[in-house]
C-alpha cells in the first residue's frame, strides 16, 4: 500500500511489522489517534480503537445514562485512551479508567494486585526440574473486563463512545485503571478455579495446585499472566475447562519470556536458569558513557568492599 506523507511516498508493505514500534510515533490522546494526518496510520488507529469500544460493548463494561440522573452528591471519574505498538507490529488502543480520580470509601473500598512471591516462583522452577513437568503461560484476554463491581460508578463518557452532550456512563463491570481493578479479576478467577477443582495455597494465595491422577498441576498468579506446571495433557484439560466458564486463554507454550525475565533450562531439562539480560543491556545501554567518563560513580551492594549496613557509632 502506497501513502503520500510529507511529499513522499512510503510504500509500508515493504516495512517489517516488528519495526512499526521504531518508526510511529504514539499518539499522546484520542485525537491525535484519530485525526492522524497520515492515511494509513489514522487507519490503524481507528480500527485499534473500534476493537477496543467492541470489547467494551461485548462485556456490557459500561452503560449510557443522563447525568441528571446520577445519585445526588456523586461524581464522575475521569477516563484516558492509552496507545501502543505492540513487538509484533499490533496497534492497540487502551481505554483506561483514572483511578487516581476515584475518591476512597465511594469508590472503591478494598485494593490489591495479585502477585506470586518471587522466592515461591524459583521454587516452582525447581519443582517443575525435579519431577520432569512441562510448564505453559496462560494469558486471560481482556482480563480486567471480567472482574464484577460492588459499587456504583460514573465515569465521563469517552471520545470514540456515541452519546449525547448530558450523558455519563454508569460502570457495571470492572476495566483497566480502576483501583480495585486487579483484586475483582482475582476473585473471579480464584472462584473459577476452585470451581474445577484447584486448592489453593495457605502460605501463598496466588498459588493453585491441583492433583491429577499421579501427578499435580500448579498455577503461579501474576495479575493476569499465569505460569502453569503440570504434564500438557493435564494442563489442555484445565484451559478447556477455564473457558468453558466463560474466560478467554491466550496460550503460550513457548516459556522462554515471561514477566520480563528469561527462563532457560538446558536440553535434557535438568537444570534451569532465570534473569534478565536484555534489562542489563538497556541498563548499559543507557549509562555506559557516564560510567565510561567517570563522570559519576555508583555504589552498590555489589560494589567490592563496600558495606550496605550502616556502622554504628
Amino acid at each position: 500500500m502506497l501513502v503520500i506523507s510529507n511529499d513522499k511516498e512510503i510504500n509500508y508493505d515493504d516495512i517489517n511489522p516488528t519495526q512499526y514500534k521504531d518508526l510511529f510515533d504514539i499518539p499522546r490522546n484520542f485525537d491525535e489517534a484519530w485525526n492522524h494526518q497520515n492515511i494509513w496510520l489514522r487507519t490503524k488507529w481507528r480500527n485499534a480503537i473500534s476493537v477496543e469500544t467492541n470489547k467494551m460493548k461485548q462485556h456490557k463494561v459500561m452503560r449510557l445514562v443522563k447525568r441528571n440522573k446520577m445519585e445526588p452528591g456523586r461524581k464522575c471519574i475521569k477516563y484516558k485512551w492509552i496507545f501502543d505498538i505492540k513487538r509484533d507490529g499490533t496497534f492497540k488502543a487502551r481505554l483506561v479508567a483514572c483511578g487516581y480520580s476515584q475518591v476512597p470509601g465511594v469508590d472503591f473500598k478494598e485494593s490489591y494486585s495479585p502477585v506470586i512471591n518471587d522466592v515461591v516462583f524459583r521454587i516452582i522452577l525447581i519443582f517443575q526440574i525435579v519431577f520432569k513437568l512441562e510448564s505453559v503461560l496462560l494469558d486471560v484476554e481482556v482480563a480486567f473486563l471480567n472482574g464484577e463491581l460492588n459499587e456504583i460508578i460514573y465515569m465521563e463518557c469517552p471520545q470514540g463512545v456515541e452519546h449525547e452532550d448530558d450523558d455519563v456512563v454508569l460502570l457495571e463491570r470492572s476495566m483497566y485503571g480502576l483501583v480495585q481493578a486487579a483484586r475483582q479479576f482475582f476473585i473471579k478467577y480464584s472462584n473459577i478455579l476452585k470451581k474445577i477443582g484447584f486448592k489453593q495455597s495457605v502460605a501463598e494465595p496466588c498459588l493453585f495446585y491441583k492433583e491429577v491422577h499421579d501427578s499435580i498441576i500448579l498455577i503461579a498468579i501474576h495479575v493476569d499472566d499465569c505460569y502453569v506446571v503440570g504434564k500438557i495433557d493435564s494442563i489442555n484439560k484445565i484451559i478447556e475447562d477455564i473457558e468453558k466458564e466463560g474466560l478467554k486463554i491466550k496460550t503460550t507454550y513457548d516459556t522462554h519470556d515471561y514477566l520480563s525475565c528469561e527462563i532457560i533450562f538446558n536440553q535434557d531439562k535438568t537444570s534451569g536458569w532465570l534473569g534478565q539480560p536484555h534489562l542489563m543491556k538497556k541498563l548499559e545501554k543507557t549509562y555506559a558513557d557516564i560510567i565510561a567518563n567517570k563522570k559519576v560513580s555508583f555504589l552498590t551492594p555489589g560494589t567490592p568492599h563496600y558495606n550496605i549496613i550502616r556502622p554504628t557509632k
